[in-house]
């Protein structure tokens, strides 16, 4: 499933260049941007949530229900004047994405009427979720809307804060359990959350739909690069692994290095962070210490 899209190549290498490294075969390049996604999940994968990070970027398509996060890009064939096209079918006309909305046969010119508008050719969306997503680590009062794990949820009890003397038990403030309750903990979730509301964009909503959709890209624009940097380091050696130009190997370490140091906490990716794990919390210390001055 492809993470990156033809137009994150184009920043890197000719595309007559790339067609020659990858003998215009498309199960090559695939195969070269599954082993770099692979690398780059290797070193990220503790510290980061990637599911939606690594999510395939595909066209958009009419019968496809999306949830929050889903990313979808403007791609299609050229218009055909002799084809018959069915409701649904998406086609590139002029440099625009259109979708046909009415049955037409064959043999008629583009007609901006029997066709809606997606966006510019390349142009890439995703789904904007319905709320802000729940971090741990946020105060929230009763009322507050979340967005978690495809669901919202409200709040229906205010985050505990721990007082002072409590805090004094955990004896370090490292062992100090989260404030919040996950609004997927199995005991006492619905207590602090009530129940989850799936959310998703019905199929059939259209990319230009700013309810649903947002134009601009989701990925990280440096994990994009680092990607891209190895799978063509990968491409270069599948065809002469002993003379592969200096920029690709350059750059591959490079983008290794980069992957590395977010893995290290030295560099913090614009990507999710993974919550803590809940439940099986152990409380330390026995009674409240005194503050005892003499």
């Amino acid at each position: 499933m492809p993470y990156l899209i033809p137009s994150d190549y184009k920043k890197h290498i000719q595309p007559e260049n790339l067609a020659q490294i990858t003998g215009s075969d498309p199960l090559v390049l695939a195969a070269a941007e599954l082993s770099a996604v692979a690398e780059a999940t290797s070193y990220l994968t503790q510290r980061f949530y990637l599911a939606d990070e690594f999510a395939p970027t595909l066209p958009w398509n009419t019968n496809t229900q999306y949830n929050a996060n889903s990313r979808i890009v403007i791609d299609y064939a050229a218009y055909n004047a002799v084809a018959t096209y069915n409701t649904g079918d998406c086609v590139v006309y002029q440099g625009n994405g259109y979708a046909c909305n009415t049955v037409f046969t064959a043999g008629e010119a583009f007609n901006p009427a029997h066709w809606s508008l997606l966006g510019a050719q390349h142009s890439v969306y995703f789904a904007a979720a319905p709320c802000p997503p729940f971090t741990y680590t946020r105060l929230y009062n009763k009322g507050d809307a979340v967005f978690y794990k495809n669901s919202t949820y409200t709040c229906v009890a205010a985050t505990h804060v721990f007082d002072a003397d409590t805090k004094l038990q955990f004896l370090s403030s490292q062992n100090i359990p989260s404030a919040n309750v996950f609004p997927d903990d199995p005991q006492n979730g619905t207590a602090y959350w009530g129940l989850p509301v799936p959310y998703s964009i019905a199929a059939g909503v259209l990319p230009t739909n700013i309810a649903y959709w947002a134009l601009g890209d989701n990925r990280d624009p440096q994990l994009v690069t680092a990607v891209a940097d190895i799978a063509l380091y990968h491409l270069h050696s599948r065809i002469a692994p002993r003379n592969i130009p200096d920029l690709r190997a350059k750059r591959c370490e490079e983008a290794r290095k980069w992957l590395n140091a977010c893995a290290g906490g030295g560099i913090t990716p614009a990507l999710p962070a993974l919550q803590p794990a809940q439940g099986m919390r152990i409380r330390y210390g026995g009674a409240i210490k005194n503050n005892n001055t003499y």
